[in-house]
């Protein structure tokens, strides 16, 4: 194992309901609120996505505008299996089950190695990046697992299967799930982004492979442990496996900590304390990019819609109208109203043209 830089984005998630199984598994919370399902602003949104933010083929691009330069990271017309896996999951919920096999056959061409690896990025010139991220991972396999059982499909049963074995055999170690696999080396990343650890996906994964139960036990045993205290009631940026400590980083990004919240969220582990201080500010202000964790005061000005998208999806989750309520209205003072533009129905900034497929797919999410 070895130590790398390796820069991700991360996206989000949508819920299903999964057995209640007492102590060893996910808690279901049933508590039903209104959503702003099918509304005029979701539909905009959705517009936007298929007229200029997709290509031809199906594949959802990083940016509005194409880079000319290359990056470590993502950029401009680039495609990522973190925005397909949202697309994805989105296409289910909706149930739209031809643009789903159209974005299915995207990840197959464009986003799966020769050796069956589910890498992270397909640049424009549509050369694949040499490693995978869980998350992403994890998103795709839940979205075709979830799909093959609505619209009883079992290609997607057989594609699911394909690619959980894959997975598993790269990136579980001893039980323990591993944020990212380089096949250039053919070795895992010592350290992992606790919001990787998409416990309500390894749980439905054990319905295949057994194994995933004592994964999802230890990646939230993993969570639990880097708990930042009630003063900040979030959770340590990521974990290393090697030296076995927790790593906030030099700036704690509310991105990754509202993500590990919805995934504690969703299989009923999260804390009454977060919700309380995400209601406290979003009642009495803003929640900002990052964070100071010893002050738990705020070291930016700047909000995003992927963060209110994500708070809003731990609304629906757990049930509570207000929250959900609260970080709509926020998300939805970053969507693009102005008549006659291209931009209209966008999350970004309109002035600059800055538009992200990370937001729009994680405001999607949240309707």
């Amino acid at each position: 194992m070895y130590k790398k830089n390796v820069v991700i984005l991360i996206g989000v998630l949508i819920i299903v309901s999964i057995a209640i199984i007492k102590h060893q598994g996910p808690v279901v919370n049933n508590k039903v609120i209104e959503v702003m399902s099918n509304s005029q602003e979701q539909e905009a949104c959705y517009n936007f996505i298929k007229q200029y933010l997709m290509n031809e083929l199906g594949g959802i691009y990083t940016n509005y505008h194409p880079t000319t330069m290359a990056n470590e990271w993502a950029t401009g017309h680039e495609v990522l299996s973190e925005s397909q896996g949202l697309y994805m999951l989105y296409l289910v919920k909706e149930d739209k089950p031809e643009e789903f096999e159209q974005a299915v056959t995207f990840v197959n061409q464009y986003l799966i190695n020769a050796n069956g690896i589910l890498v992270w990025r397909s640049k424009e010139d549509e050369t694949l990046a040499s490693s995978n991220a869980a998350i992403d991972d994890l998103r795709i396999l839940r979205a075709l697992y979830e799909a093959s059982i609505k619209w009883n499909n079992p290609e997607y049963s057989t594609l699911v299967q394909q690619i959980e074995e894959k997975f598993y055999n790269t990136n579980v170690v001893k039980g323990r799930l591993y944020g990212c696999y380089d096949g250039l080396v053919e070795e895992v990343v010592d350290t992992i982004p606790l919001c990787y650890f998409d416990l309500e996906t390894m749980w439905k994964l054990s319905d295949i492979n057994p194994a995933w139960k004592k994964v999802y036990r230890k990646s939230l045993k993993t969570i639990e442990k880097g708990f930042l205290g009630k003063a900040f009631p979030f959770y340590a940026f990521q974990y290393d496996y090697e030296t076995k400590s927790y790593d906030h980083g030099k700036e704690w990004r509310m991105t990754e900590g509202v993500l590990t919240i919805l995934q504690l969220a969703q299989v009923g582990q999260h804390k009454d304390e977060t919700i309380k201080w995400l209601l406290e500010k979003l009642k009495n202000g803003a929640v900002y990019g990052t964070y100071n964790t010893l002050t738990g005061m705020p070291t930016t000005d700047i909000e995003s819609t992927a963060i209110y998208a994500g708070i809003a999806q731990i609304g629906k989750v757990i049930g509570n109208q207000e929250l959900y309520d609260l970080a709509m209205d926020k998300m939805l003072s970053f969507q693009i109203q102005t008549e006659n533009s291209v931009l209209k129905g966008a999350f970004g900034d309109e002035a600059s043209e800055e538009i992200y497929s990370y937001d729009n797919l994680q405001a999607l999410l949240a309707f």
